[in-house]
């Protein structure tokens, strides 16, 4: 509750839209403390995004466990 508070306070003061990324488990938590939130509160204008971070992050762990033994190399 307090993080979103904040980062809504942060936003409204630079006047910026909040959005904000979460994986499945802190997704429904956020909604669950903006749903119950009253109609006035600045939690209210937060848009939230369902994003699967774990995924990403695994598949390019993949990648690269598959290519590490090929002699490719970033620069």
């Amino acid at each position: 509750m307090s993080t979103l508070d904040s980062v809504c306070n942060l936003a409204m003061k630079h006047n910026l839209p909040t959005i904000l990324m979460f994986d499945k488990p802190w997704y429904w938590k956020a909604a669950d403390i903006i749903i119950d939130e009253p109609h006035n509160s600045c939690l209210k204008s937060i848009v939230l995004m369902l994003v699967c971070f774990h995924t990403l992050v695994n598949l390019l762990g993949a990648i690269g466990f598959i290519i590490e033994g090929t002699g490719l190399r970033h620069t």
